[in-house]
């Protein structure tokens, strides 16, 4: 009887297991199977990429700042950092359940679009109407303006994108909702790019500047934020992500890249965190931020 219900019990969980094991292949593979089903190139590197002839520069660009950035870490981190990235032009996007013009990070993949310039930025991000402008405030740091705006947001959503990683995975801090997902991944971005190239977060502070001051959004308080996150539309999108700017430079003035460390010391992984209230949260953020936390929330929420 006894070896029965040991047998009972191993069928049990190897069925568990296999019915989990195929979840996770079933959850992995469709996103797999849309890169790989595309015509692109492979290169190895510290995170190996695919991507076409359209997209190489670009993509080679990336995957050597994601191996820049990862190199800064002793040996037992970088085993991490099992990422893979594809960079895609917009035909090959078109199986993605995302618009384009969008970057993510999903199963193992940073997935960037990979042929967008000065003028299709301004266009899908939404600064068309005001491109003129965008383009005469980037004339005061560049001979070429359209260059420096391209490369100061590739670099930065490449190092922000890699900042979701970090924080969950080796940060292990517990994200209290999609803003703060958000605004750690660019703090992370910020805090590389002031210690390695500091003209292309100047130029991005510039960019983040002119947009929240001249686009006119249609959702503008952290809860739309959190309840709507990508729903609120591409351009809305982008108009929050300038408004946390802000925000993230006053922190890190004062704190520097200590700061994510102090917030994973108050918000471990396995911290009660979600249990909180907003205001609970809020309110401990803004003692860890002395004010700056709620000060900057006024100012994106229009109070």
């Amino acid at each position: 009887m006894n070896v029965l219900k040991h047998f009972q019990f191993y069928s049990l969980f190897i069925s568990i297991m296999f019915i989990s094991i195929i979840e996770v292949l079933g959850q992995n593979s469709k996103l797999d199977t849309i890169i790989y089903s595309q015509d692109l190139k492979y290169y190895k590197g510290t995170i190996p990429m695919w991507c076409n002839e359209l997209c190489e520069n670009r993509g080679k660009d990336s995957q050597a700042m994601l191996g820049r950035l990862i190199s800064n870490y002793p040996d037992s981190v970088k085993s991490i950092f099992q990422l893979k990235l594809a960079v895609l032009d917009s035909s090959q996007w078109t199986e993605l359940n995302i618009p384009y013009g969008f970057t993510f990070i999903s199963k193992g993949w940073i997935v960037i679009p990979g042929d967008l310039n000065f003028q299709r930025f301004s266009r899908l991000w939404g600064f068309q109407e005001f491109k003129n402008i965008m383009r005469s405030n980037f004339s005061e740091l560049s001979n070429n303006p359209e260059e420096l705006l391209t490369n100061s947001i590739y670099s930065y959503v490449i190092c922000h994108e890699l900042g979701h990683f970090y924080t969950r995975k080796i940060l292990r801090a517990a994200e209290y909702d999609l803003w703060t997902s958000e605004w750690l991944a660019s703090y992370f971005a910020t805090d590389f790019l002031h210690k390695f190239n500091e003209e292309l977060i100047i130029a991005y502070n510039v960019f983040t500047d002119t947009f929240s001051r001249e686009f006119i959004p249609k959702y503008r308080t952290l809860s739309d934020f959190n309840e709507l996150y990508g729903k609120v539309g591409l351009k809305n999108y982008i108009w929050y992500h300038t408004m946390f700017q802000p925000m993230i430079e006053d922190i890190y003035a004062s704190y520097k890249t200590d700061f994510m460390k102090l917030f994973a010391e108050r918000f471990p992984h396995d911290s009660d965190v979600k249990k909180m209230t907003s205001e609970e949260y809020l309110n401990i953020l803004d003692e860890m931020t002395e004010g700056k936390t709620s000060k900057w929330i006024k100012i994106l929420e229009g109070n």
